[in-house]
């Protein structure tokens, strides 16, 4: 149901662009070339070649109700209908609800008005350029509001890749100093590749990338930080490629010393380009990402803590049906261990049942006291106290934060520090890639 698709440029159109210059001796790959195996555009896509990307950022999915405003004068109007856009004084607030299936506008003037089943969209007024607003909070590009179904509305930010990863980066990896401004770079090319390989994900609910960790954490101009712009210059439309496609470029904060390949972490078919390694310098073997909070950690659960935490999880996350019949919680097990030493299969054992889990479910149903997800699947151990057939305590210790797949955000801060260039932070994480600017025009 995207009734609003008009601009979505497909990733093979942004691959004809220049060569980025070699990287130094001691890169894992010598060289970026525009001769390496990169799918070329059909010759009827020619015009789009060297054009910015345009994103559909669901910034408020399946919500009851949203306001849009500006600082600015603003305009909002029917997709379609552009002509007829009405222009909205500065601090005119509109806002958004649904009845059922059709969209519900209460207008600055305290007017309610039946929008049905069109999609509007609003943007800045030329003369104002300030940005449009969504519950006080300002986004750069323009907003699409349509009705959701269920007597919910979804709020979508039509922008520019540049612009969207002004808002991405900072959240992703923080400020961009001098020691750190390489791998700022390395998290810009990779947000921009991901961005580029997922466009389209989410298509049914009418948009391509969720705001959130779902898929990355995307703040709009809130987000925004003068240093981390300066990275985003300096790589401006430089993807990561594979065989011709930009790659599925995952990363987390800490992968514990080794990364992870999708298959042990999701069950999803492996990539030649994401293999378990070493998070570690051949030259002293400490992990870049040992100065990481998040290196090491431990866990602590009661028994009944535990047990109660996982009569949660386990129906939400795996499905498991009736925890009322399974009795108490009596051992917890590791069986197996994966390529990159995660837990590839825990079983969680009842009185009357017993669960098998493993790769990234267990972050999800081994939740933490505090209520948010297990750091991560690389367990370095599992103590369990029992009496009386029941588990009493658990105690666990574990490396990492996050899937571990692909680029390890603490890692490439410690390769930064240690003087190595985004290029071969890159190539480090992300194995047999070639980089090729897409584009190189900043917005604006």
């Amino acid at each position: 149901m995207v009734r609003w698709r008009c601009e979505l440029l497909v990733f093979t159109l942004l691959l004809a662009g220049f060569a980025l210059r070699p990287a130094p001796s001691h890169a894992e790959s010598p060289l970026d070339s525009i001769s390496s195996p990169v799918r070329r555009p059909a010759p009827e896509q020619a015009t789009w070649v060297g054009k910015i990307p345009i994103i559909h950022v669901g910034i408020a999915p399946q919500v009851a109700a949203v306001e849009l405003s500006s600082s600015g004068a603003w305009r909002i109007g029917v997709v379609g209908k552009r002509r007829n856009a009405e222009e909205i004084t500065a601090g005119g607030t509109w806002r958004f609800t649904a009845d059922g299936t059709r969209l519900r506008v209460k207008d600055h003037m305290g007017s309610t008005r039946d929008a049905g089943d069109d999609t509007l969209f609003a943007y800045p007024a030329p003369q104002s350029g300030t940005p449009m607003r969504v519950n006080g909070q300002p986004y750069r590009g323009e907003m699409l509001v349509f009705a959701a179904g269920g007597g919910a509305i979804t709020v979508v930010n039509v922008v520019d890749m540049e612009s969207y990863l002004r808002g991405v980066v900072p959240s992703e990896i923080g400020r961009a100093g001098p020691d750190r401004i390489e791998a700022v770079k390395a998290q810009a090319v990779a947000a921009r590749s991901y961005t580029l390989a997922h466009m389209d994900r989410w298509r049914p609910q009418g948009f391509d990338l969720f705001a959130t960790a779902a898929d990355q954490v995307y703040k709009g101009v809130k987000g925004e930080r003068e240093d981390v712009d300066a990275a985003l210059r300096a790589t401006c439309g430089v993807v990561a490629v594979h065989e011709g496609e930009p790659i599925q470029a995952f990363y987390s904060s800490t992968c514990g010393g080794i990364t992870a390949e999708p298959d042990e972490v999701w069950g999803r078919p492996p990539q030649a380009y994401l293999k378990a390694r070493r998070d570690s310098a051949r030259r002293t073997g400490e992990p870049f990402c040992a100065q990481s909070p998040f290196y090491r950690w431990t866990e602590h659960w009661s028994g009944t803590e535990l047990e109660r935490i996982l009569k949660e999880t386990l129906p939400s996350v795996i499905g498991a049906r009736n925890p009322e019949a399974w009795g108490p919680l009596t051992d917890l097990r590791l069986r197996d261990r994966s390529r990159s030493r995660r837990v590839e299969r825990l079983e969680i054992v009842f009185a009357k049942e017993t669960f098998s889990v493993g790769g990234d479910q267990i972050r999800w149903i081994l939740r933490r006291p505090g209520g948010d997800g297990l750091r991560s699947a690389l367990l370095l151990s599992l103590d369990v106290d029992r009496a009386r057939g029941r588990v009493k305590n658990v105690r666990i210790s574990g490396a990492g934060f996050g899937h571990g797949v692909g680029l390890c955000q603490f890692g490439a801060l410690g390769m930064a520090r240690d003087g190595y260039d985004y290029r071969e932070i890159l190539h480090f994480y992300y194995k047999g890639i070639h980089l090729v600017r897409a584009y190189d025009r900043w917005p604006g």
